[in-house]
């Protein structure tokens, strides 16, 4: 599944801006099928474009999110993590963020530049001796 497939909504809206953070962060294959990917302004976080498999993960569909804030899906102190990691202005990995509902644990990538982010979400899984990105 490619990117101009993958991603809601499928429209020409879309700035440079964002295209070149996709490309140059990222490349032409976006979404993965264990993961959520979320493209939100910055800095108020508000969701502009999320992967259409968010409904597998949240029991939400993709039109329910848009315009809406990250806020909506991820506990205040995720939240506040992810405005503090922001400003850095580097590519990302927060290990632990966690969703309300469902309640889960997500590891969060996160591709920044002044205007956009992007954020990939995977879920957790827990084992004995660590947390670990669903994919390793």
């Amino acid at each position: 599944m490619t990117g101009s497939e993958a991603v809601y909504p499928k429209t020409d809206s879309v700035t440079d801006h964002e295209c070149d953070l996709y490309q140059s962060e990222i490349g032409s294959d976006l979404v993965q099928s264990h993961g959520v990917l979320f493209i939100l302004s910055y800095p108020d976080l508000i969701i502009q474009q999320v992967s259409a498999n968010l409904s597998d993960h949240f029991n939400l569909l993709p039109e329910d999110v848009l315009g809406q804030s990250l806020s909506n899906l991820l506990e205040p102190d995720s939240i506040a993590l992810i405005q503090q990691i922001l400003p850095t202005n580097q590519p990302t990995q927060l290990p632990y963020l966690r969703s309300h509902t469902p309640q889960r644990d997500w590891a969060g990538n996160f591709h920044y530049n002044e205007q956009s982010v992007l954020l990939e979400l995977e879920p957790l899984r827990i084992t004995y001796n660590a947390t670990v990105p669903f994919d390793q």
